[in-house]
């Protein structure tokens, strides 16, 4: 019978290093979209404007609790905090599961109100629904103490949340390529569904690449 060979402190340091990177970066991309895409959208000479005036009412919505969804479930993987200090952990949930159940609806409004485009319309919606319910299912799970899945169905959730930011980043892209609003609805529902098929993955890929014994 063979046994797992223990994990030296230098190699659970190298993790946490890599793990504390990581984060890092996703932080830094989120500010990065925040002040160079974002912000520079409520100058009242931007050419969108008429239309973020128009869907104010959702947007603002969208944007101020999506922005409380980013920032606060970096903290929901940290192990540590899930370990000294549970009730916190628990509490920053609720702020995250009940940012996005507003956050999510909010998103898909927009849309409705803007451009009647059918494609993007229901590009919207595949995210913005998928996004609701991974994160209720994540919710369900923890309250019904199934942790492992509420561990698995939360990174679904953030996968979804962070790839607003992604999303930004590409951008710049668009124009470049000459992407349509049409063909921009097909991309964010392709965009997730991979972002999806790659986070079930990584989540299974012990099961995957070894056999049992």
């Amino acid at each position: 019978m063979t046994s797992l060979a223990p994990v030296s402190g230098s190699s659970l340091r190298t993790l946490f290093r890599l793990k504390y990177a990581g984060w890092c970066v996703l932080l830094v991309m989120a500010l990065a979209v925040l002040f160079i895409v974002d912000l520079p959208m409520l100058n009242a000479h931007h050419p969108a404007r008429p239309y973020f005036f128009k869907v104010r009412w959702s947007l603002l919505p969208h944007i101020i609790f999506g922005g409380i969804a980013i920032l606060s479930g970096p903290v929901q993987f940290s192990s540590r905090v899930r370990r000294q200090y549970p009730q916190f952990h628990r509490i920053l949930g609720r702020f995250y599961v009940g940012s996005i159940m507003i956050a999510a609806p909010m998103g898909i409004v927009i849309p409705l109100v803007g451009p009647k485009d059918p494609f993007f319309t229901t590009g919207v919606i595949v995210h913005g629904s998928l996004w609701f319910v991974t994160t209720l299912v994540a919710f369900l799970t923890a309250r019904n103490r199934h942790i492992l899945q509420h561990k698995q169905w939360m990174v679904r959730s953030y996968i979804l949340t962070f790839s607003f930011v992604i999303t930004r980043v590409l951008s710049p892209l668009w124009p470049i390529f000459h992407v349509s609003i049409t063909q921009y609805g097909m991309i964010d529902v392709i965009l997730n569904v991979l972002y999806l098929l790659v986070a079930d993955i990584a989540l299974n890929w012990r099961e995957i690449s070894t056999r049992r014994a």
